[in-house]
């Protein structure tokens, strides 16, 4: 099931919910970055938003409420800054894509 259809705007997904959505392989990539936002660019998942395309998005930010990045779900990967993430290869592309510091 799509991400945008099984979490439909009336219903707000916790954190870990997007993480048993994703597939074991996902999962990794996704914690990978997240940790590498964390810790690299002290940037962290600040709020999730819902967009009407898409459906719920992740945004990262620091302690003010500017939204830096954002992360779109699919059922087959993510997108970071128009990155489909979805093996070892993409990961680093969006890593590399990452402007703030």
């Amino acid at each position: 099931m799509e991400w945008k259809d099984k979490y439909p705007k009336n219903i707000k997904p916790a954190y870990n919910e997007l993480l048993e959505y994703f597939s074991d392989n996902i999962r990794k990539l996704f914690l990978c970055f997240n940790e590498e936002m964390n810790n690299k660019f002290g940037v962290w998942i600040k709020w999730c938003r819902y967009e009407k395309t898409v459906g719920w998005v992740y945004g990262y930010g620091r302690l003010y409420r500017v939204e830096l990045l954002f992360v779109v779900v699919q059922s087959d990967c993510f997108y970071v800054l128009d990155v489909a993430v979805k093996d070892e290869v993409s990961l680093q592309n969006a890593l590399e894509k990452q402007t703030f510091t």
